[in-house]
């Protein structure tokens, strides 16, 4: 089968239009033409389909997990790459253009310079917009109490009958203001929560919470059960993360760690500890 040269803007144009809905009649004709022609032409289509599709999935509201402070910088550099690549290479092809006509002005006559249409913005632009949105809209405060939180720990509550129920109680360098609250867990689901009232509010630019599951059975080092912020005051319910299952949980604890937490912790600041008894 035939290729059609889908480095070409037209055709890129013609994708980016049937994603937008706003094709003609004679418009749909060619691209039905280009995709019939080129085995690649349908696989683009579709990533520019997906892409659109996030877009909007995005701009709907936030997720209901965090994005890993990682993650959002990986999707963020890439998102600007995009970018930075596409305005080089918009840069190139107009000094291209500028020496072309250069070339063929005959007297005061010049040839124009094509503008770069809408379409074409689209179709190289979509990637890096669905990107950098979903870092703008997916980031939001993990440690403000949601609703669904709230109503799935209820639901375990409910549900579970091999939960474990352990109230938070000082650390070895506990907080200056008492905090009170729970943990529960679920072996068999591998699910949990945790349940903070009257938590200090961190910097997460400077600091952040950390969550340690200790299991004798599965290690001698504590499990680390994700990084958290909290953000406002009263109470608070964070959704446990644990990165390996968990077999036979010990005790459930809270550092204070540097942004984006630590692979194995110092515990030189742990200020609340839940131990099974």
């Amino acid at each position: 089968m035939s290729q059609a040269n889908l480095n070409d803007p037209p055709e890129l144009e013609l994708m980016a239009g049937y994603v937008l809905g706003d094709l003609s009649e004679a418009e749909a004709e060619r691209l039905q033409s280009v995709l019939a022609r080129d085995d690649r032409a349908a696989d683009i289509l579709h990533e520019l389909e997906m892409t659109s599709a996030a877009v909007q999935l995005v701009t709907m509201g936030p997720d209901d997990d965090p994005m890993p402070s990682e993650l959002a910088a990986r999707i963020r550099a890439e998102g600007l790459r995009i970018v930075e690549h596409r305005a080089d290479e918009a840069q190139r092809a107009a000094e291209k253009q500028r020496a072309a006509e250069r070339q063929r002005s005959v007297g005061t006559v010049t040839v124009a310079a094509k503008g770069v249409s809408a379409r074409e913005w689209v179709a190289w632009f979509c990637a890096a917009a669905a990107l950098l949105l979903a870092v703008a809209l997916w980031q939001h405060d993990p440690g403000a109490t949601r609703p669904n939180v709230r109503e799935a720990r209820a639901a375990l509550l409910r549900q579970s009958d091999s939960l474990l129920r352990i109230d938070w109680t000082p650390g070895k360098t506990p907080f200056d203001q008492p905090v009170s609250g729970d943990v529960v867990w679920d072996s068999e689901s591998q699910t949990g929560f945790m349940r903070l009232e009257n938590m200090p509010i961190n910097d997460p630019t400077a600091e952040q919470y950390q969550l340690w599951i200790i299991d004798p059975q599965r290690d001698d080092e504590p499990i680390d059960g994700g990084v958290f912020d909290v953000t406002e005051t009263g109470e608070v319910i964070v959704e446990i993360d644990a990165k390996l299952k968990v077999i036979s949980p010990a005790a459930f604890a809270i550092t204070i760690e540097k942004p984006g937490g630590v692979v194995v912790s110092s515990q030189e600041r742990l200020p609340l500890l839940a131990a099974v008894n």
